[in-house]
């Protein structure tokens, strides 16, 4: 499989970030940029959910991984990169910060 990579391309403020979170990078293990993507989206929604809401206010519950004019998907090369990512195994998010 391929390893990807997701990071964000807007700058911090940017007012299309609004209250979503800000992800430094996501590595995906995926077949297609667009699987990685959909695992990405799926981790975001799971980490969000719990995320606790004072008062009144209301929070953005993605981080709006989907958004090209916040992030950018592309490959990752192993090697390159060093940190011991393996392209071997199931489609799964490797890394999130």
């Amino acid at each position: 499989m391929k390893l990807w990579k997701i990071e964000p391309v807007a700058d911090t403020d940017d007012p299309r970030w609004l209250d979503h979170h800000m992800w430094q990078e996501v590595v995906v293990r995926a077949e297609t940029s667009g699987e990685a993507l959909n695992l990405a989206r799926v981790m975001d929604e799971m980490k969000m959910s719990d995320v606790a809401t004072v008062g009144n206010e209301s929070q953005a519950l993605t981080s709006g991984l989907g958004d090209e004019k916040l992030y950018r998907i592309k490959p990752l090369n192993a090697a390159e990169d060093g940190r011991g990512f393996s392209t071997e195994g199931e489609a799964k998010v490797l890394a999130a910060a």
